[in-house]
């Protein structure tokens, strides 16, 4: 990469399953092509974390928080619906309320309010 062969940077970092160094290249580059691609082949292979920032980048807010909700990370998703999409909270702690109530912990469950 520091000598500007990125096709062949790019080419290996896929070689390698680098999915970090791909986020970085693809954000470096402006490619929003690539790093939708890499979200999707993230998502497929469980690298949620790397999904969800391509997702984020993109500014696909809706996805991100199937993402979270999808991977179980309710917690996550009531604090990014609370910054990012506020007409998605009821339902989102109505999620965690009934994740809450299914781990027996409805004390917790109850005492959850916004």
């Amino acid at each position: 990469m520091s000598i500007g062969k990125l096709d062949m940077a790019e080419e290996c970092l896929k070689y390698a399953v680098d999915y970090s160094g791909l986020l970085l290249l693809y954000s470096s580059l402006g490619d929003a092509q690539g790093i939708s691609q890499l979200a999707t082949l993230a998502k497929e292979q469980g690298k949620n974390n790397v999904a969800f920032l391509c997702l984020f980048v993109l500014g696909k807010l809706e996805d991100c928080l199937q993402l979270l909700v999808e991977s179980n990370r309710i917690p996550e998703a009531a604090l990014m619906v609370r910054s990012y999409l506020p007409s998605k909270v009821s339902e989102i702690v109505a999620i965690w309320r009934k994740d809450l109530s299914k781990e027996d912990l409805n004390e917790q469950a109850t005492i959850l309010s916004w």
